[in-house]
């Protein structure tokens, strides 16, 4: 079931139970409650996920379709009932928290890389149909938070009893176990930069410039972005040609 939690007088948090994350109606009542109580909501801020890790050999439609319908139909059915009401009064920022394995795929995470690249396309593509309405859309790609997100309870690990995997799941679960509490990034810090972004104030007030349409947070987040970009453009330089020889 949805829950409406107030953390203050202008600010609010949903708390959404697998069948509000996949069916709109219960999200409409929990839109309702909450424009009752405050009169008008400006932002919306998706954050729903989670990520599990197993092998692509052992990735099962089951665990897949969990995945998508926490990491991107819970935002895509947020953001569908919202919509029209920014659209009515002509304002308002969706506001989506992607991740750098939208950008890179990494071994054991397949279904959350996945649905971390579609939230990526859907922000484009809901970008391009909003900002001439004036609803900008920005998705924020934070590198490792110092959270609870690698701790044993919550980061589920599939090891799979096949032995080329061997050595790889061994080195998964040191990783796992050597990155949780030695994360790089600030949550909090995180979360006044968001602000920043989407307030247009402090250190993200640039005159004129509109809001980005992706943001990385953390030196690791920078890094991983530059580092694909980078990698694509070495793509594009060495195969251009290749590429354009199919042209008609």
């Amino acid at each position: 079931m949805a829950q409406l939690v107030m953390v203050g007088d202008r600010m609010f948090f949903w708390f959404l139970g697998e069948q509000s994350v996949l069916g709109t109606k219960q999200i409409e009542n929990t839109v309702e409650e909450a424009l009752r109580i405050y009169g008008r909501i400006d932002v919306l801020v998706n954050n729903a996920g989670y990520m599990e890790s197993c092998y692509i050999e052992e990735l099962t439609p089951e665990i897949l379709t969990h995945q998508f319908s926490t990491n991107l139909l819970g935002p895509l059915n947020l953001t569908r009932v919202l919509l029209p009401r920014f659209k009515s009064k002509r304002s308002g920022t969706f506001v989506f928290i992607g991740a750098i394995c939208g950008w890179r795929g990494d071994p054991t995470i397949a279904a959350y890389c996945a649905s971390k690249f579609a939230l990526e396309g859907l922000v484009e593509s809901l970008s391009q149909e909003t900002s001439h309405l004036g609803i900008p859309c920005i998705i924020f790609e934070p590198g490792l938070l110092r959270t609870q997100a690698f701790s044993p309870t919550t980061m589920r690990h599939r090891s799979i009893p096949i032995e080329d995997y061997g050595a790889l799941d061994e080195g998964v679960k040191s990783y796992l176990r050597s990155t949780y509490g030695a994360e790089l990034d600030d949550p909090r810090k995180a979360v006044e930069r968001i602000l920043d972004v989407v307030k247009r104030e402090g250190t993200a007030v640039t005159d004129g410039a509109p809001m980005p349409i992706r943001l990385p947070l953390g030196s690791d987040g920078l890094q991983v972005l530059r580092a694909k970009c980078e990698n694509t453009l070495n793509i594009c330089e060495e195969y251009g040609d290749l590429a354009a020889s199919t042209d008609i």
